[in-house]
């Protein structure tokens, strides 16, 4: 598995993510996870200066993502005046129909004509996309292992042992409509960050962790904020 956010924002698009590869046993009694890699890409740049990425699970037919996805990338993602919704569609249909079990999402984003803003996901279990940034309006997007940030970005409580509710917690939403495009790399971060600690230290698998990679995307400009580097 693995945790994407895509904070988007008035200035920019930032998607961030783990670098965790994990594999469940072949066996359907063995609840346990297999640690791969944390050396794992979960973000692409494309020659056009859009970013693909995906998050859940890490292989399809036993490829990792990343290496499947690389000859898309240089096929079909070389032009440059391509629109995100046009890769997105090129890219479902190059992506083989997933089975319901296959819990992995991709998308695409950049901007339409250098000007307009576009998220779009590719779901290969339904055979569908979509818009992610449909209203228009500024948001945070996550998806993948994200249970953490999910408590972060919405209103909890506190249940009793028959899980009933016995109060509700304080909620301070985030203004990610003020956001500048360093704001929304550090709270990208910080959300990613906050999945991959809160993993380390649960009675659980542990199925986030290593490096985390930030693709910055504005409509004159793409860089990577970081990335990890092979090394010796």
């Amino acid at each position: 598995m693995s945790v994407l956010i895509i904070t988007y924002i008035h200035d920019g698009i930032v998607m961030a993510s783990d670098s965790r590869a994990t594999a469940s046993p072949r066996t359907p009694d063995d609840k346990s996870t297999i640690f791969i890699s944390d050396a794992y890409s979960s973000i692409l740049l494309t020659p056009s200066q859009l970013g693909i990425a995906f998050a859940g699970e890490n292989g399809i037919d036993g490829v990792p993502i990343e290496i499947f996805l690389r000859p898309f990338v240089t096929k079909h993602c070389s032009n440059v005046k391509a629109a995100p919704e046009e890769v997105a569609n090129q890219l479902l249909k190059f992506l083989p129909k997933l089975r319901p079990s296959q819990l992995v999402r991709f998308f695409v984003a950049g901007y339409r004509n250098g000007t307009e803003q576009q998220i779009w996901y590719v779901d290969p279990v339904e055979s569908a996309i979509g818009r992610v940034d449909a209203n228009g309006r500024p948001g945070v997007h996550y998806s993948g292992e994200c249970d953490v940030v999910e408590r972060i970005a919405s209103s909890v409580g506190v249940l009793d042992t028959d899980g009933r509710l016995l109060r509700t917690l304080p909620f301070f939403p985030v203004a990610a409509g003020a956001f500048a495009l360093q704001d929304a790399v550090d709270f990208s971060v910080f959300l990613v960050r906050a999945q991959i600690d809160a993993v380390r230290f649960q009675q659980r698998p542990k199925t986030v962790g290593g490096p985390i990679d930030v693709l910055a995307i504005q409509p004159d400009k793409t860089c990577w904020v970081q990335r990890k580097q092979v090394h010796a």
